[in-house]
């Protein structure tokens, strides 16, 4: 059993929301694909535009972006889902891979999700606007290190 974590930054890095969902999963890069192919949904569900998804798993990202597969063939079919809700839509810019240190506050909610909520698979938990306080901080270094990383 994993932890899938997305969560949604507006243009200035700022939190505007995240989510949690306990999937099982054969492996990480399984995970990353379903958080990739859940976050886009989830965007689409709230209506947003402009969206850029990112992900600290270089294969799936390159997958995403390009016309050739990179991710272990019984990921593919969750990548090619993926793809296709991307291109479905005029409201994703792109996809881009990001550094582990600008990602620690999937990680942290990650592991908050796992301890603090009983979720099962279908049960999703979601902070819209106002994240969990212990995000507070890691929030503020990671809006720093993002928009450095943009310059």
């Amino acid at each position: 059993m994993l932890v899938l974590v997305w969560f949604i930054r507006n243009h200035t890095g700022s939190f505007y929301g995240a989510a949690a969902l306990k999937v099982l999963a054969r492996d990480a890069e399984q995970a990353e694909c379903l958080a990739f192919l859940f976050g886009a949904q989830w965007c689409l569900e709230l209506d947003l535009n402009n969206i850029t998804l990112e992900g600290d798993c270089r294969n799936v990202v390159n997958a995403i972006t390009s016309q050739f597969c990179f991710v272990k063939w019984e990921n593919s079919g969750i990548e090619k889902d993926c793809k296709y809700l991307l291109l479905q839509t005029q409201k994703f810019q792109g996809c881009r891979y990001v550094n582990r240190k600008a990602n620690r506050v999937a990680d942290l909610l990650a592991r908050y999700a796992c301890k603090t909520f009983n979720i099962g698979s279908d049960d999703m938990v979601q902070w819209i606007h106002t994240p969990p306080s212990l995000l507070f901080d890691v929030l503020n270094s990671d809006t720093m290190y993002v928009q450095s990383c943009s310059q």
